[in-house]
């Protein structure tokens, strides 16, 4: 059956309007309507995102957060490219807050990290972990964070990263830990 995407857009809004109070109850709906919009209309599907980001904050720092959080990170990082929903969290102070500083679920917004650093994007890469290192609602040890956001070995990164990688897996606290750090790093010095 075909539908307009003007039709798809109000249908979408007024049941996102119905179910938008109980986040925790329809939280898959929430986040599937979300990314549907992110198809039809960008803005909206934006600002439907921060307003449930910023409405449901203990939501969003809870294990069940999945769907409103990670999922929608992930989900338009295929469909839209990392460059153009990272331009779309980093521009927004509200979503990139929620997702960085106070997501339970963050391993989606690490593989952004790891986007900016082989980019050589390391401000908004270190920006990012500070936000990360931050948020004490993640699920994520800080070395799970670093090992996530250290990429594969064919990556080409510049000495300037490398630095980066250093002073953020020293922030790991267990030696074991930072010493696998300290070698999976090692793939990128000659």
């Amino acid at each position: 059956m075909k539908m307009s995407n003007d039709k798809k857009k109000e249908l979408l809004l007024k049941n996102f309007d119905v179910i938008k109070e109980d986040c925790e109850g329809n939280g898959k709906s929430l986040g599937s309507a979300v990314k549907k919009m992110f198809k039809l209309d960008r803005q909206t599907a934006v600002d439907m995102w921060e307003y449930l980001l910023s409405t449901h904050e203990d939501y969003i720092r809870s294990n069940g957060s999945y769907y409103v959080t990670a999922d929608i990170v992930y989900s338009m990082s295929d469909e839209l490219g990392e460059s153009q929903i990272g331009d779309i969290i980093i521009n927004s102070r509200i979503l990139k807050n929620a997702l960085f500083a106070q997501s339970y679920n963050v391993w989606a917004q690490v593989n952004l990290v790891t986007y900016y650093i082989i980019t050589d994007k390391l401000q908004i890469a270190d920006e990012l972990l500070a936000l990360l290192y931050s948020n004490s609602y993640k699920e994520d040890s800080w070395y799970e964070v670093m090992d996530r956001v250290i990429p594969e070995s064919d990556a080409d990164i510049t000495s300037e990263a490398y630095e980066l990688f250093e002073i953020w897996c020293d922030k790991v606290k267990n030696d074991k830990e930072r010493a696998k750090l300290s070698i999976k790093t090692m793939e990128f010095v000659d």
